[in-house]
């Protein structure tokens, strides 16, 4: 029997397609791809922007992993595909013979959770497609991170399709030596998946009786503390389970790639012509087991000395800026969210403009505050409005000041910019919880300055998103 036949002896073709920006919607559909092929189904896994949109109608089992970027846009290897089932003249039986299913990637952080998952699946059904299982949504926030929706996801999945198997053989490409220095991460933390492997090739009675425990419901809790909770890495589970000898042809099945990572860009193009700045802050820090960790791309990063060489790629942002230079811009970038932030204010001040306003925020002024003497320099020349919060500064007890109080200080200025003057907001850093503060400070603004209900002025900060006057930029 062979990989693409099925137990009923019937040929069966399935295709992933995903949409990422980051790389983990592409590793949760190679995950998926290995699941399916245990159940003997011939896959094919694509990234939306390498397909013809044309053909999925000639598709007859596609399953879609769809990231989401922002507070709610799709990622842009889906427009394509995505502008194409827009078109208003579609028949609403178009994919009449496709079966199909979604699985989203998201966080509950943000109000359009797994939003370009929704559209899609909604769209794909209002065009005759049948949904084979319930749509499934991934979640950064849940503790046990995309695990949480997507075990139970493709579990529903293979019972509607057919029952799993471990997969025969993945081909050797290269020396191990190269493949774990430069390819794949053993420093991850490991998904559920990576014990479910893992139990096959242990041979110690109480270490797969371990497993087994970490694998059941009843034991959520104690996975949970064992590897979430303290960033247990693959090589330190490992080392507790010496037992397990993994073959090399499931090298790929255990180890996940090292995902490239992605920092916006601190410098204008223009000020700074074949150069990229980067601000960058080294991950550095404890785990609750007191094992030290150390970021590695911010490691590699540090170490590089001049005239070394690195692969990157540039990709386009999401920070649109608004044509005329003369409509006011709020700048909205505490800690490394500056960073984008620069590369606006340095094309703004290229462009003539001295219409942007910038709140910064840090610990504390003798520390970490990226490029402050740039900022006071045009602010004395008058090009920039700049704000700064210091979270940490002033006696034990003290209220602690971030970039939202100071907004909600400069209430009426805020309102003048972004309602009379329609302005543009930019926020960036860390998605945890910033993002949400800062809306809620503009939604609190357009209450009280603009005398709006409450639901009213929640609908003027969604308004904005929608017309492109409220940007996101933020990473967790």
């Amino acid at each position: 029997m062979t990989d693409n036949t099925t137990r009923s002896g019937v040929n069966r073709h399935l295709l992933i397609l995903y949409a990422t920006e980051t790389g983990t919607a592409r590793e949760t559909a190679d995950r998926i791809s290995r699941e399916c092929r245990r159940a003997y189904f011939q896959c094919r896994v694509c990234s939306m922007d390498m397909y013809s949109p044309e053909a999925l109608i000639s598709e007859t089992l596609v399953l879609f992993v769809v990231a989401t970027t922002g507070s709610g846009a799709e990622p842009r290897a889906m427009t394509p595909l995505w502008n194409l089932l827009l078109r208003s003249h579609l028949p609403h039986d178009l994919f009449e013979d496709l079966d199909f299913s979604v699985f989203g990637l998201g966080d509950s952080a943000y109000e359009r959770f797994c939003w370009p998952a929704k559209k899609l699946s909604k769209r794909l059904l209002s065009l005759g497609a049948r949904e084979i299982c319930p749509r499934g949504e991934g979640d950064d926030q849940h503790r046990l991170g995309l695990d949480s929706a997507l075990e139970p996801w493709i579990e529903n999945l293979l019972e509607t399709l057919f029952h799993q198997t471990l997969p025969d053989h993945i081909p050797r490409i290269t020396t191990l030596r190269v493949l774990f220095t430069h390819h794949l991460d053993f420093n991850a933390v490991p998904r559920r998946s990576f014990f479910q492997i893992l139990r096959y090739f242990t041979t110690d009675d109480s270490e797969r009786e371990r497993l087994d425990e970490f694998l059941s419901l009843e034991g959520a809790d104690e996975f949970y503390e064992y590897c979430q909770l303290v960033k247990r890495t693959i090589h330190e589970v490992l080392s507790e389970f010496r037992s397990a000898r993994i073959p090399r042809d499931y090298i790929f099945d255990v180890f996940p790639p090292l995902r490239p990572r992605h920092f916006s860009i601190a410098s204008s193009a223009k000020c700074h012509p074949r150069e990229i700045h980067l601000c960058v802050a080294i991950v550095k820090y404890r785990t609750k087991l007191k094992m030290p960790r150390k970021g590695i791309c911010t490691s590699y990063l540090a170490n590089l000395r001049p005239d070394d060489q690195l692969q990157i790629r540039v990709e386009k942002g999401v920070i649109k800026l608004p044509d005329d230079p003369n409509i006011p811009v709020i700048c909205v970038g505490p800690g490394t969210g500056i960073a984008p932030m620069r590369a606006v204010i340095e094309d703004r001040i290229d462009a003539g403009s001295n219409a942007t306003t910038l709140y910064f925020g840090c610990r504390s002024k003798h520390k970490d505050r990226h490029y402050g003497t740039e900022w006071e320099t045009y602010a004395e020349s008058k090009r920039i409005t700049y704000r700064v919060a210091f979270s940490r500064d002033g006696p034990e007890g003290t209220k602690r000041t971030y970039v939202q109080d100071l907004i909600l200080k400069d209430k009426d200025s805020v309102w003048d910019l972004l309602n009379d003057q329609r302005g543009t907001l930019i926020i960036s850093g860390s998605s945890n919880k910033m993002p949400a503060a800062v809306r809620r400070a503009i939604s609190n603004i357009a209450e009280d300055c603009g005398k709006m209900l409450k639901e009213d002025a929640l609908k003027f900060v969604n308004e904005m998103e929608r017309q492109g006057r409220l940007i996101e930029e933020c990473w967790s």
